[in-house]
């Protein structure tokens, strides 16, 4: 996928995420709690891509209390690739943010059982908008 098209896309779920924003709970760790808005799920070439968010139970080490990730997802071969995270100082998405926009080169396979599993699992159960 070119790099506009990338950006294009980002951009625009980005909006979505900010405005639309409805977190439903897909899953728990220790960490937290982990929400997928379904309203920013889009198909690429590759699969699909989609925001989810963990809303910390306590504030982590730089004092930031949610993330938010965009992930592509490629549904046919359960994997997972990060494309850029925002980290918050308030609570569900609120406050102020620093972005990480330092794609992966690469897919990866989430173990079975875990959080990210789960995610890859929900994003692909759920047709995209």
């Amino acid at each position: 996928m070119k790099a506009s098209t990338i950006t294009a896309l980002v951009l625009g779920l980005s909006i979505c995420g900010q405005v639309l924003s409805e977190w439903s709970p897909v899953a728990r760790s220790a960490r937290g709690r982990y929400y997928l808005d379904a309203q920013t799920i889009r198909e690429t070439t590759k699969g699909r891509m989609a925001f989810y968010l963990l809303d910390l139970k306590q504030p982590d080490i730089d004092g930031k209390r949610s993330y938010r990730f965009l992930y592509e997802f490629d549904c046919e071969r359960g994997r997972q690739r990060f494309v850029r995270a925002e980290y918050f100082d308030g609570p569900m998405g609120e406050g102020s943010s620093v972005i990480d926009d330092d794609p992966s080169r690469g897919f990866s396979t989430p173990k079975p059982g875990t959080v990210d599993a789960r995610i890859v699992k929900t994003v692909c159960s759920i047709a995209a908008s």
